[in-house]
């Protein structure tokens, strides 16, 4: 067309002709770049690029294009949603990184070491869990019901927070507890020797 254009300038059908064949080569080279970028599982630049293919043409490449950017929007969601699962473990979240990673393990069953994370996660929620179960009987002064929690706690992860501090000093209270009432029992029986 260029060839004829130069011979015949004035050529409507085949400036007409060389517009459209500019414009193909131009989709050919955005998807090219798009199917490059999806490659290199640069999932952003790759969505960008091929929404722009597949808005122009849906079934662009026998549809490969709207294949590709499915997978790269699918790629992107799971990238947000990751990060935002370690932005909850960084604040101790972990109900919510638990959640997250649930949801992504259900998309793609081996993302980046999430069945690790995940059950890292829920060790951690758990533990956090008996914690705070431990810190409410221990302002209650359940001593009994402290030393189970935190025992519970300490076979889990012995080395959470200051639970084997707070076991041993529970551990004390209960049994200065038990002792007490021993003695008010044998107070109240009159054996005084052995109150």
């Amino acid at each position: 067309y260029e060839a004829v254009i130069a011979e015949q300038p004035g050529h409507a059908k085949a400036q007409r002709r060389l517009l459209g064949a500019r414009e193909h080569l131009d989709w050919e080279a955005r998807y090219r770049k798009g199917v490059q970028a999806y490659d290199r599982a640069d999932w952003a630049e790759a969505e960008e690029i091929l929404s722009q293919v597949v808005d122009h043409d849906e079934g662009y490449a026998g549809g490969d294009a709207t294949d590709k950017l499915g997978e790269a929007r699918r790629q992107l969601d799971l990238q947000r949603l990751y990060e935002e699962a370690k932005g909850h473990e960084a604040q101790e979240q972990w109900s919510e990184a638990v959640s997250l990673y649930v949801k992504i393990l259900i998309e793609d069953s081996d993302y980046r070491g999430v069945p690790a994370l995940l059950a890292h996660a829920t060790r951690q929620q758990k533990s956090q869990a008996l914690y705070h179960k431990a810190q409410e009987y221990l302002a209650a002064g359940s001593w009994e019901e402290v030393v189970k929690t935190l025992q519970e706690l300490t076979s889990l992860d012995p080395a959470y927070k200051d639970s084997a501090t707070l076991l041993a000093m529970a551990k004390r209270q209960k049994r200065l507890h038990e002792l007490y009432a021993q003695a008010t029992q044998s107070l109240n029986e009159g054996d005084w020797s052995s109150a």
